[in-house]
């Protein structure tokens, strides 16, 4: 994509983002493909836990498959289950000092849904009307996620990508001050990005969210990817300046408890802005109902609690599956490390992908179609706001032995 530099980031047109998307677009056609012919023996470009006995214990497993609550309703009121908001409501509360009620807490269908209804709202789209106001986007982050709003709705999002190599991946108050010094209608902050996996500085997040108030600029946060924080890193924790009438957070059980296929997210907002069955983001659900399927509903609400239970006893309930996955993150650290060709890889915060760059004579897609002539797959960086000329690509470490192994004897047998 062609970029202008600021800074310490590229800024991107909505045309832009879309042609990122578009290539993003041909890696997954071009994957299928291969997969149709059976070519593909590993696939470590997934941004999700693919196995969720690998993670989770037989007791929630159990509720999954058979014993759920029976006062848990498969058609329940649009904001979703009662009891499961309440349990969410607590967990934030606790970790943040919050004092979060069940209503202002939303199910949705997906994290990635509950964005789309998010940035509806805020834009105010009405019978085909919605403000031209920018919508500033901090990336890296998944572009994928605003095809929709730029291409069907119209929506003028410009991306800010901190993805200039040299240079930090997070925005400091000065990025953030000039990025709102252009007055945009709202901010998307993906918290930790992806697929850096870097968290923004509470810092810089508070004065975002101070600054955001002055000019009534709606402040989002994407937290779908906080999930397996390093040992170096604290779990995430705000404070009550987090809760504020203009900020909105987005959040999933998908990766961090590999419930993907369930669609379990919500949104946590003021309750003006999540409003009810037909206004508001509740309301641009419509009859894509947030609430989750029962099973899913019980094991959420086991999992929030043993979540309590972490911070009152100070004991993990994914501490075995967290030791097994830092296992095999220093796997994949030292075979990437013994690659010559690997010219850099990026220190995650938080989420389970290492984001590499590589010396190779092509593009990020051409080492990616070179890969899957091999027999795997590992995600091209350019569809999340890198250029596809620096050749950075993302792995996920979240996988069984045999595939990591293949994977990465794929990638040094192409690179070398």
């Amino acid at each position: 994509m062609g970029t202008m530099k600021l800074r310490n980031y590229h800024r991107r047109t909505p045309e832009q983002v879309l042609r990122a998307v578009e290539v993003f677009r041909l890696y997954h056609d071009l994957l299928h493909e291969q997969v149709q012919k059976g070519n593909i023996k590993s696939s470590v470009d997934r941004g999700a836990f693919t196995r969720p006995q690998e993670v989770l214990s037989d007791e929630i497993l159990d509720l999954l498959g058979k014993d759920r609550r029976s006062n848990s309703y498969a058609y329940g009121p649009e904001k979703g289950d009662f009891d499961v908001r309440g349990k969410i409501a607590d967990l934030e509360n606790t970790k943040h000092g919050t004092s979060y009620t069940p209503d202002q807490v939303a199910m949705m269908p997906g994290a990635w849904a509950g964005l789309e209804f998010v940035l509806q709202e805020v834009v105010g789209l009405q019978r085909g009307k919605l403000s031209k106001r920018e919508i500033a986007v901090i990336g890296p982050t998944l572009y994928q996620m605003f095809h929709s709003p730029i291409h069907y709705l119209g929506m003028n999002i410009i991306a800010y990508d901190f993805t200039v190599l040299e240079k930090s991946s997070v925005p400091s108050k000065e990025d953030i001050d000039e990025i709102l010094d252009n007055n945009p209608k709202a901010i998307v902050i993906s918290n930790p990005n992806n697929p850096d996996g870097k968290y923004i500085s509470n810092n810089v997040l508070k004065h975002t969210i101070e600054r955001c108030e002055e000019q009534n600029t709606s402040v989002i946060i994407d937290e779908m990817q906080n999930c397996f924080p390093t040992t170096e890193i604290d779990e995430l924790r705000y404070g009550e300046w987090i809760q504020k009438p203009h900020v909105i957070r987005v959040d999933s059980a998908s990766k961090r408890y590999a419930l993907a296929e369930y669609r379990v997210g919500w949104v946590i907002a003021d309750e003006s802005v999540l409003g009810d069955r037909v206004h508001g983001i509740v309301g641009r659900m419509s009859g894509i109902m947030g609430n989750a399927p029962r099973a899913a509903n019980t094991a959420l609400m086991r999992i929030m609690q043993y979540e309590l239970d972490k911070i009152d006893r100070e004991y993990d309930f994914l501490k075995e599956s967290k030791k097994e996955l830092l296992q095999k993150e220093k796997y994949v650290l030292k075979r990437l490390e013994d690659i010559p060709r690997v010219k850099r890889i990026i220190a995650r915060d938080a989420c389970i992908n290492l984001t590499f760059q590589v010396d190779y004579p092509g593009t990020d897609l051409d080492l990616a179609i070179d890969l899957m002539d091999k027999g795997t797959l590992i995600m091209p960086a350019c569809g999340y706001g890198y250029d596809a000329k620096d050749v950075v690509m993302r792995f996920t470490f979240a996988e069984r032995y045999g595939k990591l192994e293949q994977a990465l004897d794929c990638l040094e047998n192409v690179l070398t």
